[in-house]
């Protein structure tokens, strides 16, 4: 079974995504923000990717991100960037800090975005950035 980790401090998202996910056979463990031992916990999860809000209570998602990239043990799971914002310095830094991707959340829908993960998952070499 494939796992998605999911970072989204707004409840109602949080709670679409799951379900999202669910229904077509994905464990998910969702967390409001990054814990302060994120590394550690995301090893823990073992995901086979993550979606990673941008503007999270504590540590942006960029930041998480580094650290994610930083650490031997994570540095390969596809981080996939969420936000209400579109612009084109957030798409940028997005891909600098190695994520694979930048989604407004308002031009897509949690279905649309399920998708584009299982499309990535089944083959990462032939995806092409959505923007």
């Amino acid at each position: 079974m494939l796992k998605v980790v999911i970072f989204e401090d707004v409840e109602f998202m949080r709670d679409i995504y799951t379900r999202k996910f669910v229904e077509v056979g994905f464990d998910v463990k969702t967390y409001e923000y990054p814990p302060e031992n994120l590394v550690e916990e995301v090893i823990k999860q073992k995901p086979d990717v993550i979606l990673m809000d941008l503007a999270l209570p504590n540590i942006n998602g960029y930041e998480a991100t580094v650290m994610l990239k930083e650490n031997p043990q994570t540095k390969d799971i596809p981080v996939f960037a969420i936000t209400n914002y579109s612009s084109e310095e957030g798409y940028k830094k997005a891909k600098n800090v190695g994520m694979v991707d930048y989604f407004v959340k308002a031009n897509r829908t949690p279905s649309e975005l399920v998708d584009i993960i299982k499309a990535y998952l089944k083959d990462p070499d032939s995806y092409k950035r959505v923007k």
